[in-house]
């Protein structure tokens, strides 16, 4: 899962103010389809099959992702400024006045950044820093803690052993509908109510669950 980082940074360097939020949550929602997809085509097919489909998804991704620019951030960091205007061109749709007001963004940014002492002493030295890293722990400890992915992965066998009257294979399917309904959901209520409200009324939903 090393790709997980520079994809949301990315996503975030480049996302619009007014949709980055949504955009944040994007990965969960096709990690979720992806779920669906080897949920409902896995009992269909061979393994060896479904893995030459998994291999093949990332390749296309590969060969269309070469023509995606860089981040203008990261360009305007190492003072490519013409470079990062044409990107936010390319990112923009062509619209001259969004990137040109981005760039005057990204320009105080960068020379905030610079009169910033950004080494890790200094970083973990801030109050703000130091709770910031401690409540992305325990969220990260959390969502790991709660068995998500053990259910996931063995879903098919723990509804075999459940019993129901529901096919274990349907009953798979049901499951990661429900996992895309939550993210899609998340992604709408991310900007209406706020993050906080949001994490605290699915940790204690996730709690009583597993009571």
């Amino acid at each position: 899962m090393f790709w997980c980082s520079p994809c949301f940074l990315f996503v975030g360097e480049i996302a619009e103010d007014s949709i980055r939020g949504a955009l944040g949550t994007i990965r969960a929602t096709l990690g979720n389809l992806a779920f669906i997809i080897m949920y409902a085509v896995g009992p269909l097919i061979s393994i060896k099959d479904m893995a030459t489909i998994c291999v093949f998804t990332p390749i296309v991704f590969a060969f269309g992702y070469y023509w995606v620019p860089e981040s203008p951030l990261y360009l305007m960091k190492n003072g490519r400024s013409q470079e990062a205007m044409e990107s936010l061109l390319w990112l923009r749709g062509g619209d001259v006045q969004a990137a040109e007001l981005e760039m005057m963004k990204l320009i105080a940014v960068v020379k905030k950044s610079e009169s910033v002492n950004t080494s890790m002493k200094s970083l973990l030295s801030s109050r703000g820093t130091r709770r910031a890293l401690v409540i992305c722990i325990v969220l990260g400890a959390s969502m790991q803690l709660s068995g998500m992915y053990p259910i996931l992965n063995y879903a098919v066998s723990i509804f075999e052993l459940t019993g129901g009257s529901v096919e274990p294979n349907t009953a798979t399917v049901i499951l990661g509908t429900v996992q895309i309904i939550g993210s899609l959901s998340s992604s709408f209520l991310l900007d209406i109510v706020g993050r906080r409200l949001l994490i605290i009324t699915t940790q204690v939903i996730m709690s009583i669950c597993l009571g």
